[in-house]
């Protein structure tokens, strides 16, 4: 059985302030989505400030080919360096696998 985690403010902004995402930050609490919820709101009704933390508003997507073509969420985008607006270049080094890199 997992052990249950403790809100624990001064880790959860610390996070906050690093830059950690949801899943992160949840992971390192042992603890799902719902909880994290429970926990950004109780810190933001202690220091009277509000916390973004980043996939709290959506969910992560896996990427997958539509008929579209490739869609890869924001956040996915994000979480590897990328920001909107920013051109790209892909590549295929071998059948069955592309790269994405910054122009």
């Amino acid at each position: 059985m997992p052990k249950e985690s403790k809100f624990d403010a001064d880790l959860l902004r610390k996070m906050i302030v690093e830059g950690k995402n949801a899943v992160e930050i949840a992971d390192s609490f042992n603890i799902k989505k719902p909880i994290l919820n429970n926990y950004l709101f109780k810190l933001m009704q202690l220091d009277n400030k509000f916390y973004k933390i980043i996939g709290m508003d959506y969910r992560i997507k896996t990427p997958k080919v539509t008929k579209l073509g490739l869609k890869i969420s924001l956040q996915n985008m994000q979480k590897f360096g990328f920001e909107v607006g920013e051109n790209v270049i892909i590549e295929s080094p071998e059948e069955g696998s592309i790269i994405i890199k910054k122009k």
